[in-house]
């Protein structure tokens, strides 16, 4: 029988086994453009999902407000946006009006007339809980978060440690949960 140390250890281990990259890009031959415009009042991440699933900014300094940035991509490759001081992620306003997470570029027609569509990044509504986690891990250090203790429930030092796909990660959004476990 496992004492309950070891079933901690466990769930610890469990959660960031979680914790991986879903997200990748996929080869593609099909050429796109696309201009990405910050619609916020913060300082802005660009970020492209290379083929392994690992973020590349595009935006090493970041995308200031009321600014744009035009890139050169391909159909098959994600792009997503974090708030650059927070790691927060942004979302933008799709063709049909939803807000989504991840961009995905369509690809370029061929024509010499060709107008790159604008990907409006905005800020998304965020929950009272995912609002109260981004605050905590803004005065909180992740090393920290064990030394809480009985203070919080395990469940919410889990996602301060281990953000579900909806929140972002300590190192500004660098891991993401597998949503197949």
């Amino acid at each position: 029988m496992k004492t309950k140390r070891e079933l901690e250890s466990n769930s610890a281990t469990l959660s960031r086994k979680r914790c991986k990259k879903m997200l990748r890009s996929k080869n593609s031959g099909n050429k796109a453009f696309v201009t990405f415009f910050n619609s916020t009042a913060r300082l802005i991440d660009v970020i492209w999902i290379n083929f392994e699933g690992d973020f590349t900014s595009y935006t090493p300094n970041g995308l200031n407000p009321g600014k744009r940035i035009d890139l050169h991509t391909y159909e098959e490759h994600p792009w997503i946006f974090r708030d650059r001081s927070s790691g927060d992620q942004l979302v933008f306003c799709s063709r049909n009006g939803q807000h989504e997470e991840v961009y995905f570029p369509e690809p370029w027609d061929g024509s010499l007339d060709y107008r790159a569509p604008t990907v409006n990044v905005i800020l998304p509504v965020y929950g009272l809980k995912e609002r109260c986690l981004q605050v905590i891990r803004m005065l909180v250090k992740k090393e920290d978060v064990s030394a809480l203790g009985s203070e919080i429930p395990r469940s919410l030092q889990e996602d301060l440690v281990c953000p579900k796909p909806h929140q972002i990660s300590w190192e500004a959004g660098h891991e993401e949960m597998d949503e197949e476990e």
